[in-house]
C-alpha cells in the first residue's frame, strides 16, 4: 500500500496493523488510551528540513524558520526546536517557561500573542530575544 502523504512518513501497515515507526496504532491505544496524540520524528525532521529548503530556494535574503508553541509544546519538543536551529513562537510566560526548560536560548524565543498580561510581558522582557507588540498601548505598557 502507498501511504498517503497526510500521514507520518513512518507510517506502514504490517499484517493489517496501521504502525507509525514500527508501533502498533492499536497497542498504543491500548496501553495509553484515546484520544493518544503521537509526534513522529522523522516527520518532524523531514518537515523542518523541508521549510528551510523552500525558504532558501525561493527567498534570496537571510531568514529562518519559527515553529509556533501554540500548536503544542513541551520540553522534549522544544529541545527538538534546537536541534533544527528553529525560533520558538510562545504566546506568553507558560510557554516561554517550557521554551526555557527546553534549553532554547533567550535569542531563539519570541513572543506574539494577543491581550498579554502583565506577567507575560515581564517573562517575555526577562527571557525572550525578541517580542511583537501588537499595539501602541501594549507597547506604553513594556
Amino acid at each position: 500500500m502507498n501511504r498517503l502523504d497526510l500521514f507520518p512518513v513512518t507510517t506502514t501497515i504490517e499484517k493489517n496493523i496501521l504502525t507509525i515507526a514500527g508501533h502498533s496504532l492499536a497497542s498504543l491505544a491500548d496501553e495509553f488510551g484515546t484520544p493518544l496524540y503521537v509526534y513522529d520524528r522523522a516527520t518532524m525532521n523531514k518537515s523542518a528540513a523541508d521549510y528551510r529548503s523552500a525558504l532558501a530556494s525561493t527567498y534570496p535574503g537571510p531568514a529562518s524558520v519559527t515553529y509556533a508553541g501554540k500548536a503544542y509544546l513541551s520540553k522534549a519538543l522544544a529541545q527538538w526546536t534546537q536541534l533544527h536551529g528553529l525560533f520558538v513562537d510562545c504566546t506568553g510566560e507558560g510557554e516561554i517557561a517550557i521554551a526555557m526548560a527546553g534549553g532554547v536560548p533567550r535569542e531563539k524565543i519570541l513572543v506574539h500573542g494577543v491581550n498579554k498580561s502583565s506577567a507575560d510581558l515581564r517573562s517575555a522582557l526577562q527571557n525572550a530575544g525578541t517580542i511583537i507588540v501588537d499595539n501602541l498601548t501594549e507597547l506604553k505598557r513594556i
